[in-house]
């Protein structure tokens, strides 16, 4: 009996872990292989659960790096805007890392195009 009692904590745990250890990105402004016409002053992230990021890069169509600022999210939270350098045409790629509340390391990356007519 005990070892059964153990076995359905054991998954439950498990479960629980898995179930709190995602907090996928969402959406994002620009969305993820849009094609945008005006640059964008603002790039935004919303998550599913509360993370605090720990980079954001924002690489050009030359290959050139900007590390955008997120000095000011020192918090865990859902909704992140950040000002971004402006650009010229060609595709953008945007690589993020971010810290779960529950501690698990996350990252992504997107992209999109900014064509000026």
């Amino acid at each position: 009996m005990k070892q059964i009692l153990a076995c359905t904590l054991a998954t439950l745990l498990v479960i629980t872990g898995v179930v709190f250890a995602h907090s996928p990105l969402t959406t994002s402004t620009p969305a993820n292989g849009s094609v945008v016409t005006e640059w964008p002053s603002d790039l935004n992230f919303v998550f599913k659960n509360p993370v605090r990021l720990t980079r954001v890069t924002l690489t050009s169509p030359d290959g050139t790096n900007a590390k955008i600022d997120i000095s000011n999210f020192k918090r865990f939270k859902t909704h992140f805007a950040m000002a971004i350098p402006p650009g010229n045409s060609g595709e953008y790629t945007v690589d993020w890392r971010a810290l779960g509340s529950d501690g698990h390391a996350l990252k992504g990356q997107l992209h999109f195009q900014f064509q000026n007519f």
